[in-house]
């Protein structure tokens, strides 16, 4: 896995992870030691099996880490490479859009900015 990092104006850390050892992944021989912080862009690359798609669903809080620690301070969306939430006739937008646990601290134009695709607009 790889990290491309946009340079950020704002150091603020959003997720890290400390020592976590991913589930399903057999592939892994040392932990993983990740720090995420505000207004940075990374891309997770790797072949099939490698534990891209772990790697989310534990920041996301769906799977735990076998071993180490995944502490996330702000609220983030992901959706996987194929969308596989989404059905044929929704957008990516309608499926943020239903998630109050992640909206219900934005107003109005913070919501509309992330249909632009402005994510540093939106206070998360």
């Amino acid at each position: 896995m790889h990290s491309l990092a946009v340079n950020s104006p704002s150091r603020r850390q959003i997720a890290e992870l400390k020592d976590v050892q991913l589930p399903f992944v057999t592939r892994f021989d040392f932990p993983l030691n990740l720090t995420l912080t505000a207004q940075q862009r990374i891309g997770v690359v790797g072949n099939n099996g490698c534990g891209k798609s772990t790697l989310l669903k534990v920041l996301s809080g769906k799977v735990e880490p076998l071993e180490g620690s995944c502490h996330v301070v702000e609220q983030h969306v992901w959706l996987d490479q194929h969308l596989a939430m989404l059905s044929h006739y929704q957008g990516a937008l309608i499926v943020v859009s239903h998630d109050e646990v992640f909206l219900n601290h934005l107003n109005l134009t913070e919501r509309l900015s992330l249909s632009a695709g402005n994510w540093r607009f939106a206070a998360w």
